[in-house]
């Protein structure tokens, strides 16, 4: 496509002629640059995350993670079930597995309706074809029977609020996808729930290990919880102080070329309500966004440092630094930190080996505020 272009450029007389030439060349450029970044970053995700040659893994032990992993607001009311009708492992990727029911657990945790008593049941059933179906379902939430098929598209959402994104749902649909099945929804409006079920392989192996989890009617207390919900509160306060003391809102930019990531901060933010009105996120997937952005309005930039594959989050610093902005820095690397060093050089004030938000916060508060 270059060749051609530039020997029009080139042949062309008229210099308005070759500006209006030009101009369209960008759009085609732009379009064909997001598009191989795009596959690039598909690529890695799949090159990177997808090991299916790892052990055999427990569908018991993952859940269990999760649910101690996952930040539960202390005002609702949860009651898990857990009914597993084999004990055959799963061969998957256990990240991605993860990451799937951790979604699912935020989609339920963020579409709730206020004050209902929820109930999440988690089921495996009968392995067949060497896949075994899992179902969650939760009360307390629904969809209406014309939404569902737009359930698992990327940026659908019901709610359009700064907290319901539609980023969950698309990410649990890609994950399954990859590991060779499908996903499909369902709900009733009138009996206020929604469950999602999909397939996952199983190796032949039994697992023979005490299981971790009750196979039936055991309730979870979010008491399990309580220590980072106090943190979160602890939190929540002190930024609202930050607001208070400076008679402004705070305003954050956060870029991160994963949008689960982004998803989990603005929840994290938002979920309880006391920030709204006194934080204000910016999020953008690439960090040629922030070209829009007025930077003397940003209280802190959070940014990855790899966007598919590229060092951009480490030359975006730079460029704030070279600039004259001296906001607080917050960067993480899903690869690891290597080159710390180099980072802070660049005029970073805090790394992180992970997306991390609340710690990117709390260094924001404890030091800066």
């Amino acid at each position: 496509m270059l060749k051609p272009l530039l020997c029009s450029f080139e042949q062309e007389q008229d210099l308005e002629k070759v500006k209006q030439r030009a101009k369209r060349a960008k759009k085609q450029l732009d379009t064909t640059l997001k598009s191989t970044k795009e596959m690039l970053a598909n690529l890695r995700d799949v090159s990177r995350e997808q090991s299916l040659m790892s052990e055999p893994e427990s569908f018991g032990t993952l859940l269990k993670e999760c649910l101690e992993e996952k930040f539960l607001t202390s005002d609702l009311t949860l009651k898990f079930t857990y009914d597993f009708k084999h004990g055959r492992l799963l061969a998957i990727d256990r990240e991605k597995v993860k990451r799937v029911l951790n979604n699912a657990l935020q989609n339920i945790l963020t579409a709730v309706n206020p004050g209902a008593n929820i109930e999440i049941r988690f089921a495996s059933s009968r392995v067949k074809d060497g896949f075994t179906e899992i179902s969650i379902k939760n009360t307390g939430s629904s969809c209406a029977p014309e939404s569902l098929m737009q359930v698992f598209q990327a940026g659908y959402s019901s709610h359009g609020d700064e907290l319901n994104q539609g980023v969950g749902a698309a990410i649990i649909k890609k994950f399954v996808e990859l590991h060779g099945e499908s996903v499909r929804a369902d709900s009733s409006v009138a009996e206020d729930w929604f469950s999602i079920h999909f397939s996952l392989p199983c190796s032949s192996e039994v697992d023979d290990r005490p299981s971790e989890l009750s196979e039936n009617c055991h309730e979870l207390s979010v008491n399990a919880s309580k220590g980072r919900a106090q943190e979160i509160e602890a939190l929540e306060a002190n930024i609202q102080a930050y607001c208070l003391k400076n008679e402004k809102k705070l305003v954050i930019v956060a870029l991160d070329d994963v949008e689960e990531h982004l998803h989990h901060l603005r929840t994290m933010l938002f979920a309880s309500g006391k920030l709204r009105g006194k934080v204000e996120l910016l999020t953008f997937t690439n960090t040629q966004a922030l070209k829009y952005v007025d930077l003397k309005m940003i209280d802190l930039v959070i940014t990855d440092l790899d966007f598919a594959g590229e060092a951009d989050g480490l030359d975006l610093i730079r460029d704030i630094r070279a600039k004259g902005f001296k906001m607080p820095i917050c960067a993480h690397s899903d690869y690891g930190i290597n080159k710390a060093k180099e980072v802070y050089q660049a005029g970073a004030d805090f790394i992180f080996e992970k997306p991390v938000f609340y710690e990117h916060l709390l260094k924001f508060v404890n030091e800066c505020c």
